[in-house]
């Protein structure tokens, strides 16, 4: 029998991990950060908890969706802070992190057991993780939010005067040249 299995618990821990694990804090329920008392019961153990949208967890009884929140230590929210650039939590919804087993981190009586850090996602990671997040989504009773329209606000040129016109762009019939000049407009009195 798998020990780490028998006694289920509330936080992710770095049992849960066999590899690093891409995350997107919670959208959906205001501030991710919620201050949740510890198993001991004592008011002075509550430690803040961060929470995400549905992820996958692929440990050794297969695949598991949960919603796990992140216990943090000072050092994890120190790195929050650093990556996320505000101290402010509740600015933190939407972004991703890396979540990761660090096997140097030692516990208070110095022997090393390994703990959960946090990193900086990068695009490439992002762009894998996307699929295991929309399986984590499909499996979530949470409701998903709709698909964003398709933006249809013309073109605005970079290289335009400010305040001028902005240029729809070609039409559909033309393909796009590229030009480093602005588009001429005959409608401007000179």
């Amino acid at each position: 029998m798998d020990m780490t299995k028998a006694f289920p618990k509330e936080f992710l821990s770095s049992a849960d991990l066999n590899d690093p694990i891409q995350v997107q804090i919670a959208t959906d329920i205001g501030d991710p950060v919620r201050m949740k008392e510890m198993q001991d019961g004592k008011p002075e153990s509550a430690k803040p908890v961060l929470y995400f949208m549905p992820y996958q967890l692929f440990g050794a009884n297969g695949p598991e969706v949960t919603r796990k929140g992140l216990s943090l230590n000072v050092t994890n929210s120190d790195h929050l802070v650093t990556l996320l650039g505000s101290p402010d939590s509740a600015t933190w919804p939407g972004q991703w992190i890396e979540i990761y087993v660090d096997p140097t981190v030692r516990n208070p009586a110095g022997l090393l057991v390994g703990g959960l850090r946090i990193r900086a996602v990068t695009a490439q990671t992002q762009m894998a993780t996307g699929v295991q997040q929309a399986v984590a989504a499909q499996a979530s009773p949470l409701p998903q939010a709709p698909a964003a329209a398709p933006s249809t606000a013309p073109y605005v040129d970079p290289n335009a005067p400010q305040g001028g016109p902005a240029w729809p762009g070609p039409p559909a019939d033309e393909p796009a040249q590229a030009s480093s000049e602005p588009p001429f407009n005959d409608d401007i009195p000179l």
